[in-house]
């Protein structure tokens, strides 16, 4: 039942992710498969682009991603958790 939570928390995130047109509009939060946030979730678009190498593998290893590649395709991939 946890896990089919977290997925539709994560999904009615994306939906509402997907529909923001503004940098600095807030993120709506995506749960790690723990139900937990991950450290340093960025509030917006902004922040997400300019997070640090460090935050951006962060982000992409609590969502269980892949962390090999360079910055900007981390952050391409880290758009679409």
């Amino acid at each position: 039942m946890h896990r089919i939570m977290v997925y539709r928390q994560r999904t009615q995130a994306r939906v509402g992710n997907s529909t923001i047109r503004n940098r600095h509009a807030d993120i709506e939060i995506l749960l790690t498969d723990a139900g937990t946030i991950p450290p340093h979730f960025p509030q917006d678009f902004e922040a997400l682009g300019n997070a640090s190498a460090g935050e951006i593998n962060g982000l992409l290893m609590a969502y269980n991603q892949p962390v090999h590649g360079n910055l900007d395709m981390k952050r391409n991939v880290s758009q679409d958790i």
